[in-house]
């Protein structure tokens, strides 16, 4: 680790610890001796913290600027103090705020009646341990930073519940209130403190992650064995975060722990990992390798975490879209044949509908919040009733109750390119983010795997004959496939599965008229449907101008 020594900026951020500690000290003073002078040096001082941030960061903005893209480390360093240092700016903020907050006590002995020295306890012991964790790189001192936001929340609401019982009693409520609102500014000081814990975290690791999910990596990591040696000899790098709240990131070792550890790290809401669990473990004892090994479960009261093993690999997403048409072939080939082997294993005679109206209707909220153009609310011209989008799907909701398909498969839940990878050295196929796995209409899966490369927004000619290619092969595949298996209405569920992808994807499509694009495929197509929905569906054919951008 090369600490970086610029002296001139190090001086500065020392003042800048020095003096907030100073702020907070004096509000203790104030509570303890009730001078009133005292806030008056308080707000004088926070324009000189001002100042310090100030130089701070235009010293630090301009070596970023003037630093070369492979000087990672001395970027993260200049982050990570420029976020601490506006952390203790906060802190010296709310000091001010304190000092002015001291003057609506008509009792000045009336806030001596609580617990507001541990609130100092925890304050000072994090903050004499500040400069030492930052230069230092120590994350034992880091987390302990971290550690006293939880502590200093624990004394908010200890004190919280005293203070709201007496509220209900006559008298002093002036007094309850102002030394609530000090409490207050005294737990936002934990805030900014657990800011800065979780800065020297990322300037040590090179990695943004919260305190909840670096001990949930530690724990489980402890719990597997997997890293003999201290977390910090392992390289994190972060993901993704998913859309559900799933923060995800490869964990590699370094040295002499570089052939031991190389896994996925996946941290969140508890429900969404225990489902992923289950689907996982189901998928292995049917397909051994194709989803990735688990190593580990670690659970507490509303989050999880999941250690998985590391797949070798490229997405099926950059294949279609970088790799040359010889390992395009490969990787598609082995992916349908992955899937038809799939398919063709878990069939059981057991109908099964995927409720496609439905999953539209409870999507649509998100839709029009970023869309409200999009939106149709119905109207008339003349005798004539225009529907609108919910009407329509409401309405075509009890005709797709009696559309079943005539079989089950399991399906992966989010066929999307971007959860299916392919590793070339082997041909083999794997497949990632696999919470909503379940036995349904297989049609589910087939139209967002279409979609996903219809909504990737590459318009290049070339990339879009290859995503065009893609999608179509996969269509005519997975007729045949039904078509073998005497599925007779395969093209009309596909429809509306269609529409469900394409109108609900736009709720991730910030680009206006793209979303206008796919939004509108799905309600031509609906149209299609509901203008079919008279005679069998049997007869029903997908306009492959449907699907083809």
């Amino acid at each position: 680790m090369v600490i970086l020594a610029y002296k001139d900026i190090e001086e500065n951020f020392k003042f800048v610890v020095l003096e907030v500690k100073k702020q907070v000290e004096d509000t203790l003073k104030v509570i303890e001796s009730h001078n009133a002078k005292l806030v008056d040096r308080i707000r004088e001082r926070d324009d000189y913290i001002d100042n310090l941030k100030s130089l701070i960061e235009n010293k630090s903005f301009s070596r970023i600027f003037k630093a070369s893209s492979g000087d990672k480390q001395e970027i993260d360093f200049l982050r990570a103090l420029l976020v601490i240092t506006h952390n203790l700016e906060k802190i010296g903020d709310y000091s001010v705020n304190i000092g002015d907050q001291f003057q609506y006590l008509d009792n000045h002995y009336f806030i001596k009646e609580y617990d507001y020295r541990s609130f100092y306890n925890e304050l000072f012991g994090a903050m004499n341990i500040i400069v030492k964790a930052f230069y230092k790189q120590d994350i034992k001192l880091a987390l302990r930073i971290c550690h006293s936001e939880i502590n200093i929340d624990t004394i908010y609401r200890r004190n919280f519940g005293i203070i709201m019982s007496k509220m209900k009693m006559p008298g002093n409520t002036q007094n309850l209130i102002t030394t609530l609102f000090i409490f207050q500014y005294l737990e936002r000081m934990g805030d900014a403190l657990l800011n800065i814990g979780e800065a020297i975290i990322f300037s040590i690791m090179g990695e943004k992650i919260k305190i909840r999910e670096y001990r949930a990596l530690e724990d489980t990591l402890t719990h597997t064995g997997l890293a003999e040696s201290s977390i910090n000899n392992l390289d994190y790098n972060g993901i993704w975060g998913t859309r559900s709240g799933c923060r995800i990131g490869s964990l590699n070792g370094r040295g002499g722990n570089k052939d031991k550890v190389n896994v996925f790290f996946k941290h969140g809401k508890l429900k969404k990992l225990e489902e992923e669990k289950q689907s996982i473990e189901r998928w292995e004892k049917m397909f051994p390798g194709l989803a990735p090994k688990i190593f580990a479960f670690q659970k507490d009261k509303n989050s999880a975490a999941l250690l998985l093993k590391y797949i070798k690999g490229i997405t099926l997403q950059e294949v279609i879209l970088t790799a040359d048409k010889a390992l395009l072939s490969k990787a598609y080939h082995a992916f349908q044949k992955t899937v038809e082997s799939v398919w063709r294993k878990t069939k059981t005679a057991q109908k099964s509908n995927a409720n496609f109206s439905e999953q539209i209707l409870s999507r649509l909220d998100d839709v029009y919040r970023l869309h409200p153009q999009l939106k149709n609310r119905g109207n008339r011209i003349g005798d004539i009733q225009i529907s609108s989008l919910e009407e329509l799907l409401r309405k075509f909701a009890s005709k797709e109750k009696k559309l079943d398909a005539p079989f089950s498969v399991f399906i992966h839940g989010d066929l999307n390119t971007n959860n299916i990878i392919y590793n070339p050295d082997d041909k083999k196929i794997h497949y990632i983010d696999l919470h909503r796995s379940h036995n349904t209409d297989f049609a589910q899966d087939v139209s967002v795997f279409m979609v996903s490369n219809f909504r990737l927004p590459v318009f290049d000619p070339g990339a879009r004959e290859r995503l065009d290619g893609v999608i179509r092969n996969f269509f005519n595949f997975s007729a045949s496939f039904a078509s073998d298996n005497g599925d007779t209405t395969f093209q009309a569920r596909l429809a509306l599965g269609l529409v469900r992808s394409f109108i609900t994807s736009t709720r991730y499509e910030y680009r206006a008229n793209f979303a206008k694009i796919m939004f509108l495929r799905g309600v031509y197509i609906l149209d299609k449907l509901i203008a079919s929905s008279g005679g069998p569906w049997e007869d029903f054919v997908i306009p492959e101008e449907a699907f083809i951008y």
